[in-house]
């Protein structure tokens, strides 16, 4: 009978406002007065735009690293080769205390975002094209409410300054 019963029990619904609580640190650190429209209203323009990231993000499973069909041999996806990259750093800062091992993961996790605008260009065709990544992350990150922290993250790893940038690099 107990049995029954757990499986006719109502499941605990999420009001918009808890599935806040749980958030990215930007968003949990504000207080959010649910009685104004015009917060509503911003709050899901923030979500809004989180989902497009994530979307972005997703895009990298289809997109194929250029190197391997300009060697003629292998297949990756960009997300397969962050996903190595990103777990490579996670051991590395295991094994070296010194090292902001999430200051490390977090930039390997997001080294290649800006390729799901412009594509994963080999060392030739970046002879011949100019992408803007500085203007596609722009792009990605505006109006994010931890935009300037991913912005920070690929500044670091492309000037390579921080003991993170050089071991992502």
């Amino acid at each position: 009978m107990a049995e029954r019963h757990a499986a006719h029990t109502p499941r605990k619904r999420w009001r918009f406002g808890s599935a806040c609580a749980v958030g990215a640190p930007a968003l949990r650190e504000r207080h959010h007065n649910f009685s104004s429209l015009e917060t509503l209203v911003t709050l899901g323009e923030e979500m809004k735009n989180i989902a497009n990231l994530l979307f972005e993000a997703r895009m990298l499973k289809e997109i194929p690293r250029s190197g391997y069909a300009f060697l003629g041999a292998g297949d990756e996806s960009v997300a397969e080769h962050t996903f190595m990259i990103t777990f490579i750093a996670f051991v590395m800062a295991q094994t070296m205390p010194e090292v902001d091992g999430i200051r490390l993961v977090n930039m390997c996790l997001v080294h290649d975002l800006p390729e799901a605008r412009i594509g994963d260009l080999n060392p030739v065709q970046k002879q011949y094209v100019k992408a803007d990544e500085s203007l596609a992350l722009s792009d990605t990150t505006r109006n994010l409410p931890f935009g300037k922290y991913l912005t920070e993250l690929m500044e670091d790893f492309n000037t390579g300054k921080s003991m993170e940038a050089r071991l992502a690099g």
